[in-house]
């Protein structure tokens, strides 16, 4: 599905037009110290994106017969989203969004297995121990980094931009992704 992304990326761009048009005043963010605008600014323009993602997976996974995929990247990114959503309405506590967090990166390596850093396999079970818990700290770490930067105009964007494109040169490299 070589539109995938054009598709997650129009839907995902009409979500949140949607979005912010229809509960823009119900989820609004009002400034303090620590914002970086000046102006109440409407939360939840992340449910777009999910949205859009969503049908595309889904669409994905009926068209490949799928399902086992679709269920494992929507077991880890199912929870982050509702907390998410929720967090924007109600401002939870940080324990609470950690503990989500660290399930759902514990989910991740159950799907989807430690990264890989070379070497390690080597060492047996004390070696998946060490990736996997790097593997969690990282993905913990990476969701707070981009939940600090949320809301500074495309700077998340960018920022995922740069990755993606150091990812892919990354995974074609001759050696097949290994550092």
């Amino acid at each position: 599905m070589a539109g995938a992304p054009i598709a997650s990326g129009l839907i995902s761009l009409i979500s949140v037009f949607l979005i912010k048009q229809r509960f823009g005043q119900w989820l609004l963010d009002v400034p303090n110290e620590r914002s970086s605008h000046s102006n109440p600014t409407p939360r939840g323009g992340g449910l777009g994106f999910i949205i859009g993602f969503g049908l595309v997976s889904l669409s994905s996974a009926w068209v490949n017969r799928d399902w086992t995929s679709f269920f494992a990247v929507w077991s880890v990114l199912l929870p982050l989203a509702i907390i998410g959503i929720l967090d924007d309405r109600f401002s939870l506590p940080s324990r609470v969004r950690y503990l989500v967090q660290l399930s759902s990166a514990l989910l991740a390596v159950y799907w989807f297995s430690p990264f890989d850093f070379g070497g390690f396999e080597s060492a047996g079970l004390l070696g998946y121990l060490v990736t996997a818990g790097i593997t969690v700290f990282g993905f913990t770490a990476f969701i707070n980094f981009y939940n600090f930067m949320d809301g500074l105009d495309g700077l998340v964007a960018g920022t995922v931009a740069v990755q993606l494109i150091f990812w892919r040169n990354i995974s074609s490299s001759p050696c097949g992704g290994c550092w």
